[in-house]
């Protein structure tokens, strides 16, 4: 059983939409008078911002009774200065809600992702602008959206006709996978790379993972379902195509220690 699990970082992924398929968003309008944005699912997790009643905000996905939204502009982002230089990260970064080691991880950036530096006054990091594609989380109960856009973006229907052995079989893959720490390097397999296109179910982990989120399943009536390998992107919501047939592109990777892959995914395409 792996000790903790890494993610991989990928600003390039994209996901090809279209009339028939789920949205990337749903706006949504606080309900309460102050609501604490954090930067994982739970309440132990760090506020990186408060929201007002009113205020609007984008819903990309949804985990347990949280929902996933596009990070507020006055968020608390912070990256080792020295990981910048010509305002972009100089090397696989990552971005924490304070200026220290001992701040919670967003998660990673890949080299040469452009930041907007807001605050240089601490020799050793620096405050940046959210990233448009990063992601936080708010309590469901004080956010009002409209319920038939929620169910388009969350595929509710298709949760909802899964038998509950099934589910079972894949809340117990969530349990054995989700990561307990963050690791301190990832150890690729040199020239481990290759080009994938693989299918299978997208599922979510349990929370508590700080980079792998997902995997990717192939599930049998009468065994438990198989893990093909791990799946992460920060530009899109993986979260919305959970529990789908899909079909993934992307570079396939090695990590020294680990049986299972993790892929950069640059598609995902909905097999139908």
């Amino acid at each position: 059983m792996l000790k903790s699990l890494l993610l991989l970082t990928l600003f390039t992924a994209t996901i090809n939409i279209t009339a028939e398929n789920l949205p990337d968003s749903v706006k949504g309008k606080v309900n309460s008078a102050a609501l604490n944005v954090r930067i994982k699912p739970d309440t132990k997790f760090s506020t990186v911002s408060k929201l007002k009643y009113g205020e609007e905000v984008s819903i990309t996905s949804k985990n347990g009774e949280w929902f996933e939204i596009l990070t507020p502009a006055d968020s608390s982002v912070w990256v080792v200065a020295s990981m910048v230089k010509d305002g972009k990260t100089t090397r696989e970064v990552n971005l924490r809600n304070g200026p220290g080691i001992n701040y919670q991880p967003y998660g990673t950036v890949p080299p040469d992702t452009p930041v907007k530096v807001l605050d240089s006054a601490n020799p050793d990091w620096l405050k940046i602008a959210p990233l448009p594609q990063l992601k936080a989380w708010v309590s469901s109960k004080f956010v009002t959206a409209d319920e038939e856009q929620l169910k388009r973006l969350l595929n509710k229907d298709n949760k909802m006709a899964e038998n509950t052995d099934k589910q079972s079989k894949l809340e117990n893959i969530a349990d054995k996978t989700a990561a307990k720490k963050e690791p301190a390097t990832l150890s690729f397999v040199p020239d481990s790379d290759k080009e994938v296109t693989l299918e299978g179910e997208i599922v979510a982990l349990k929370p508590g993972a700080v980079y792998v989120t997902h995997a990717l399943v192939k599930k049998n009536d009468k065994k438990a379902p198989t893990v093909i390998c791990y799946l992460h992107s920060n530009t899109n919501s993986l979260g919305v195509w959970q529990d789908r047939n899909i079909r993934v592109n992307g570079t396939r990777k090695l990590v020294s220690g680990w049986k299972t892959p993790v892929v950069e995914v640059e598609k995902i395409i909905p097999k139908w």
